[in-house]
């Protein structure tokens, strides 16, 4: 005999094993439920339009009361009975008594009218309340089934299911909702849990596996504990994060992947949103990467020498050392340039001894020596040819 824990509708909490039977019961008990919610609102709106058309047929009640009318007819009677008439005026008093009594038996339908219509209510009243235990009935066996098909999808059984609360501050259920829900969906189908968010109180209710329900906690808390952050950095720390020679900045994303981290580059910012701890770790990331700039003036063919063809050299030194190198014209008169190299110390030291040692390689040397006359004209007919 099964000793686990009742679902609340006089089934026992299923085991993994017997889950997808009691799946199919619950689905079944609920189609019949469905149908006969049905069947009792067709008989609501029936017994509806029966009273409505009561109330179109209610026969009108006589102006003076059904008393009033009786002490009328015995004071007629009394008239005709007590003295000798006319006939003619006995005739006349009796249409009187007949008019009067008529309006008692109007009096008597208009009553029994309104008891027609007071248990047309009470039946309508009744069925109401059938309807209602219907209905509380669906939503019962609604919860249970909800509870069967997520202890299913996670491989567990019901009893294992566990419910968390997150309280989160109004103003933040937008962010953590998403649009359309997408938020919530995505943690739901990352951790494998059922999230429902109270909109009005501002909490959020989640059901899964102890270690499920966990998971979905820390992420939810790192949406509604959120904090928005900016640090100001340096330009040259901006130019070197968003250097396709430098994965810095791919590699602090990848450090702190619960803080959306945002480089603003016109304002030298950065900024972050996550959980505080969070956050504070991925400051503490971005302030330890120590950028330095150093610079170098080229002259003449030193400049091509650099950058090479369309580019190659200057892109080969950089992607080597992951450094950012940048060549700048000087506008002065003897048409130098600027060679500008950001990154971290050893790197830039190191990217500019190679550029050292590239232009020593690519210098023009030029030296003269003396010769005596008879060389020089023996050179000069020759074309200096030697």
């Amino acid at each position: 005999m099964n000793s686990s824990p009742d679902l609340g509708i006089g089934l026992p909490t299923p085991t993994p094993t017997d889950t997808f039977d009691l799946g199919n019961k619950l689905t079944q008990r609920l189609q019949d439920h469905i149908a006969d919610r049905a069947r009792t609102q067709h008989r609501i709106d029936l017994a509806t339009t029966q009273l409505q058309n009561l109330f179109k047929s209610a026969p009108k009640r006589p102006r003076d009361s059904k008393i009033a009318l009786r002490e009328k007819v015995r004071k007629l009677e009394r008239d005709r009975t007590s003295r000798s008439l006319p006939l003619s005026q006995e005739k006349a008093l009796i249409r009187q008594i007949d008019g009067v009594q008529k309006q008692i038996r109007m009096h008597d339908d208009v009553e029994r009218h309104q008891e027609l219509i007071r248990r047309k209510k009470a039946e309508i009243e009744s069925v109401k309340d059938a309807l209602r235990t219907t209905n509380a009935n669906i939503s019962e066996i609604e919860e249970a089934l909800s509870k069967v098909e997520l202890a299913k999808r996670l491989g567990c059984s019901v009893s294992d299911l566990i419910n968390r609360e997150v309280d989160c501050p109004v103003e933040k259920l937008g962010r953590v909702i998403g649009k359309h829900g997408a938020t919530i969906k995505a943690i739901e189908e990352k951790v494998g849990v059922h999230i429902d968010v109270d909109k009005i109180h501002g909490k959020i209710h989640v059901r899964g596996n102890e270690s499920a329900a966990e998971e979905a906690v820390k992420e939810l808390e790192n949406l509604t504990l959120a904090v928005d952050e900016e640090i100001e950095v340096s330009a040259e720390l901006i130019t070197y994060l968003l250097s396709q020679h430098s994965d810095i900045l791919s590699k602090i994303k990848d450090d702190n992947p619960d803080v959306f981290i945002n480089v603003l580059a016109k304002i030298t910012r950065i900024h972050m949103r996550g959980h505080p701890a969070k956050v504070s770790k991925a400051k503490s990331d971005f302030h330890s990467v120590q950028v330095v700039s150093k610079t170098r003036t080229l002259t003449g063919r030193e400049v091509a020498i650099v950058v090479g063809k369309t580019g190659s050299t200057i892109n080969s030194i950089s992607d080597k050392h992951s450094v950012v190198i940048e060549v700048s014209r000087d506008h002065s008169e003897d048409d130098s340039s600027t060679l500008r190299i950001i990154g971290q110390s050893a790197s830039v030291d190191s990217a500019i001894a190679e550029v050292d040692t590239l232009l020593h390689q690519n210098e023009d040397v030029e030296e003269m020596l003396l010769v005596d006359p008879m060389m020089k004209n023996q050179l000069l007919n020759n074309s200096g040819a030697g």
